[in-house]
């Protein structure tokens, strides 16, 4: 082996005869190191280039909403997810804390819709008779807002109408047939007390196109459909007697009116009369009669009998002349009262049909 292959020697060790140490030598760089030949062929080849990728396509939303891929935010919070994993203390906490509000606030709305079904259940069995100025109406209490009330749905529950001075008290109970029969009292006490009167068809009713029998006839029968039970037997009686009122009343409008259409015909038999026909002689003695007729209506069937005279002296039927064949004949004026005409209706109570 030759010296120049040998290492350097290794420095002397420090003297320790006087206890100093010597200062370090300075470093000398040793020999540099060969560097081995390349060999190419023995080296690995490079790896192949990738080819020419396509550019990329910008995230396009709307096509993503069209196939049915999930959105942007959705695969970002899939991402964070699956990189947070286990690995998150606070993960477990904010979950159970956001299931705890979710619970708490169905138990709360569960509560609450509960409540408010119990409390319409209650307020809906109250039944109440309100009264105001002009009108007395059935109401109930409501489900749904559970406050307050409303009327009462159906023809029988239709608000009554009050005169000014009639007397309405307001009431209020739970039980429905209770709150029928004082409705059914309150429509009975206002048609009786309109069909009392000396003359009802004096009495206007609310509106031009409405008179007071309208009214009343009204009442009774919306009280005719309270009084279906069985045990309302007596006041459907009642009911009935004051419809026969009500009949009565409306036969006298018709009398009423027959009578200013007799005294049209007479006026008319006069202005004839005044003429002097020629064909006909007996025009004078028809207006007389009809006065008569419309007198006797206007007293009806209890008034005194008088025998009607004119101004000359009593009434002489004129002398018949001959009349076409064909043509209708009036009834003479002296065959009233005669054997072969109807009896006279027979006597009614005091306070007759007033014309």
């Amino acid at each position: 082996m030759s010296t120049e292959d040998e290492p350097p020697p290794p420095p002397p060790p420090p003297d320790a005869g006087n206890g100093e140490v010597d200062a370090m030598p300075a470093y000398e760089p040793g020999p540099p190191t060969p560097s081995l030949p390349y060999d190419a062929a023995a080296m690995p080849p490079p790896p192949p280039m990738p080819p020419d990728e396509p550019p990329l396509v910008p995230y396009d939303a709307s096509l993503a909403d069209a196939v049915g891929a999930p959105s942007a935010a959705a695969l970002r919070r899939k991402a964070r997810d699956e990189h947070r994993g286990d690995d998150d203390p606070d993960l477990p906490q904010r979950r159970s804390r956001r299931t705890m509000a979710i619970i708490a606030a169905s138990i709360f709305g569960g509560i609450s819709i509960a409540a408010l079904a119990l409390l319409g259940h209650a307020n809906g069995e109250r039944y109440l008779i309100t009264c105001d100025s002009s009108k007395a109406t059935p109401e109930e209490g409501r489900g749904f807002p559970p406050w307050g009330t409303h009327a009462m749905a159906g023809p029988e529950w239709k608000a009554v109408t009050l005169p000014p001075n009639a007397e309405c008290k307001p009431r209020e109970t739970d039980d429905a047939d209770q709150l029928a029969g004082w409705y059914l009292d309150i429509l009975i006490d206002q048609a009786s007390t309109t069909l009392s009167a000396k003359n009802p068809l004096e009495i206007a009713g609310p509106d031009a196109k409405t008179s007071s029998l309208d009214v009343a006839s009204a009442q009774l029968n919306q009280a005719l459909l309270l009084a279906r039970a069985p045990d309302k037997r007596d006041q459907r009686k009642e009911i009935e007697r004051l419809l026969g009122d009500i009949d009565y009343w409306h036969a006298s409008v018709r009398l009423r009116d027959a009578s200013a259409t007799l005294l049209d015909a007479a006026k008319q038999f006069e202005t004839a009369a005044a003429k002097r026909p020629r064909h006909v002689t007996d025009a004078a003695a028809w207006a007389t009669f009809l006065h008569r007729l419309a007198d006797q209506l206007h007293g009806g069937p209890n008034a005194p009998v008088t025998t009607a005279t004119t101004a000359a002296g009593p009434m002489i039927a004129p002398a018949t002349t001959a009349a076409p064949m064909g043509s209708a004949l009036p009834v003479e004026p002296d065959q009233v009262g005669s054997a072969d005409a109807p009896p006279p209706a027979p006597p009614v109570a005091a306070g007759g049909v007033l014309l």
